[in-house]
Parts: C-alpha cells; structure tokens; sequence
C-alpha cells in the first residue's frame, strides 16, 4: 500500500485536502452564517500523506519544515505588523 500511495502521492493529497476540507459543508445547511471551510484541510492531508507514503521519517521531515525560517526575523515582524 506504502509503494501505491508513494506513486500517487500528489493526487492523494489534492483528493484528502478536499476532502478535509468540506467535510463539514452539511452542516452549514443547518447554520448558514458558519463557514463552509475547515482551514486545516490541507495541512491535515499532508500529515496523513506523509505518514502513509514515508512513514516517521517523512512525517518527521515534513514537520521539521515548519520550524525552518526562510527569512530574518525582521521580515516576519514586518509582515506581522502590516497586518
């Protein structure tokens, strides 16, 4: 299953992202005034592909990343504070 899921991995996660992300859509027929999104689709399906396609060693490179800073510092107090 690893193998396949490693072949296929990008349409994977464009499938579970979507996925992730609707799932709630019936729900908003009940409350309109909710959001239809759940932001962390997208993210979510990442970690479950990860995980699935590389296993611990993936998963822990993909979070890994989230740590890295791409830029100084200063440019992140910049972009925090033209919000």
């Amino acid at each position: 299953m690893r193998r396949s899921v490693a072949r296929h991995e990008v349409a994977l996660y464009l499938v579970l992202a979507y996925l992730i992300s609707w799932s709630i859509w019936p729900l908003v027929l009940i409350n309109p005034d909710s959001s239809p999104l759940v932001p962390f689709g997208p993210g979510l399906a990442a970690v479950i592909v990860a995980s699935v396609a590389g296993g611990r060693r993936e998963l822990f490179g993909l979070l890994r990343q989230l740590g890295r800073w791409r830029a100084g510092p200063g440019w992140y107090g910049v972009a925090l504070g033209c919000r």
